[in-house]
C-alpha cells in the first residue's frame, strides 16, 4: 500500500507539472476546463483497460473536478483516486469482465499482461473498442503484432532472469590474485553473452527451446574467449563460437551462472546443486539438521573441491 501510494503520488505530480502539455491547452485557452477534463477521462480509460462504466464517470470525474479549488487540484485528484483503485492495481475484478462491452478490453488486458507486463498500447485498445478480439484470429493477429514490440522480449528475458535466479545477482567479484582478469567489464561481457544466447533460442528462426539444454556453442567476443580459452569471434563483436566438448553444454553451463554460483576463489557444488534441484527438478529441499560455514583455508590444498565438500558434509 505504501508502494502504490508513494508511485500514484510521484506520477499525479509528474502529469499535474505537465497539465497543458499533456491537455494540449494552454493557460490562457477559453476550452482549457473541458480539453483538463478530457485528458483525465482518457487517464481513467487507459488506467482501468477499458471504458468507464456509467456510474463511475461521475465518482471518478465529475466530484473530484466539483470538489477541487482548481484544474491542477482536480487532476491530481483524478489520478491519485485512479491510481488507487482497485480497477488498476488488479488486473481482473468479478463482474467486470460481465459489464457490457467488457468482453474486447478483457482480452486486451489478458494480452498486454501476458506479454508486456504492462497496459494494452493505442493499437490494441482500439482493436478492443472495435470489437475486434472476439475471434482466435483477431487475438492471434495482435498477439503477433505484440510479439514485435521489444517489450516482449523484456519480459520473457526477466522470465529466464528469475528461473536462472541471476536477477538477484547485484556484485560478482573473484579474487583479484586468483582471477586478475575478472574484472567487471568481463562480468558486463558474461552478463551480455548470456542474455544474447536466450534471445537466439527464443527467437532465432529455430526457436527451439531444447536448445537451452543442448547448445553445444557460446556467445563470446574478444575478451571471454580469451579469458575461457573459446576460438577467437570477430574483432569487437559477440559471436556463436564452439564449447569445448565435454565442458559446456546449454544454459546450465554457462559461465555467467556458474560464476555466479559459485565462491570468490573457488566453485561451490552446494550451490550448484541446490539450484539444480529448485530451479531445474522442481524438489523442495529441507533446510539442513546443522549449519556448516565453508572455510577453504581449513582444508589442505591438495585437496579437490569433491573431496572438500565430502568431508564438510560427512555427518562423523
Amino acid at each position: 500500500d505504501e508502494a502504490t501510494t508513494g508511485a500514484a503520488f510521484e506520477v499525479a505530480n509528474h502529469v499535474v507539472k505537465r497539465i497543458d502539455r499533456f491537455a494540449g491547452t494552454t493557460p490562457t485557452d477559453p476550452m482549457r476546463a473541458q480539453k483538463v477534463e478530457a485528458l483525465a477521462e482518457r487517464f481513467v480509460t487507459a488506467a482501468f483497460r477499458r471504458p468507464m462504466a456509467a456510474e463511475e464517470r461521475p465518482r471518478y470525474i465529475g466530484a473530484q473536478f466539483a470538489a477541487a479549488a482548481d484544474l491542477e487540484s482536480a487532476l491530481r485528484r483524478v489520478v491519485l483516486l485512479t491510481l488507487k483503485s482497485p480497477h488498476f492495481l488488479y488486473v481482473e475484478l468479478p463482474g467486470v469482465a460481465r459489464r457490457p462491452a467488457a468482453g474486447d478490453h478483457t482480452v486486451a488486458s489478458r494480452l498486454a499482461f501476458a506479454l508486456w507486463d504492462s497496459a494494452p498500447d493505442a493499437p490494441l485498445a482500439q482493436a478492443a473498442g472495435a470489437n475486434q478480439l472476439r475471434t482466435r484470429a483477431e487475438a492471434t493477429a495482435q498477439a503477433q503484432r505484440m510479439l514485435g514490440d521489444p517489450r516482449a522480449r523484456a519480459k520473457l528475458r526477466e522470465f529466464f532472469h528469475h528461473w536462472l535466479q541471476i536477477r538477484f545477482i547485484e556484485d560478482m567479484q573473484k579474487d583479484a590474485k586468483l582471477y586478475p582478469d575478472f574484472t567487471p567489464e568481463l562480468v558486463d561481457d558474461l552478463r551480455t553473452s548470456l542474455n544474447l544466447f536466450l534471445d537466439q533460442v527464443v527467437w532465432s528462426e529455430r526457436s527451439d527451446f531444447r536448445e537451452l539444454l543442448r547448445a553445444d556453442y557460446v556467445i563470446a567476443n574478444e575478451r571471454l574467449a580469451r579469458f575461457y580459452g573459446l576460438p577467437a569471434p570477430p574483432a569487437g563483436e559477440f559471436a556463436r563460437v564452439p564449447a569445448p566438448p565435454g565442458e559446456r553444454v546449454g544454459v546450465l553451463t554457462h559461465p555467467y551462472l556458474l560464476a555466479a554460483l559459485s565462491y570468490k576463489t573457488s566453485s561451490s557444488p552446494i550451490h550448484r546443486g541446490v539450484f539444480l534441484t529448485r530451479s531445474v527438478v522442481g524438489r523442495t529441499l529441507k533446510s539442513p539438521p546443522m549449519a556448516v560455514a565453508f572455510n577453504d583455508a581449513e582444508f589442505a590444498p591438495n585437496l579437490t573441491m569433491r573431496e572438500k565438500v565430502t568431508r564438510l558434509t560427512n555427518s562423523d
